[in-house]
């Protein structure tokens, strides 16, 4: 999959804003406000933990 093919479809659905352009190239963000954003992100600290947690 590749993302740059999907900007659309993350934007559609609240996932990510575009919140600048520099010269040509627009800029995204996570949008924070986004429910799954919100989840996807606990999820992501969740990983991080559990591998911190397996190399000990």
């Amino acid at each position: 999959m590749e993302l740059l093919s999907n900007y659309d479809d993350l934007i559609d659905i609240g996932l990510i804003k575009q919140t600048r352009k520099a010269g040509n190239a627009p800029m995204y963000q996570i949008n924070q406000d986004n429910g799954a954003a919100q989840a996807f992100g606990k999820f992501e600290w969740e990983v991080i933990k559990a591998l911190g947690e397996s190399e000990e």
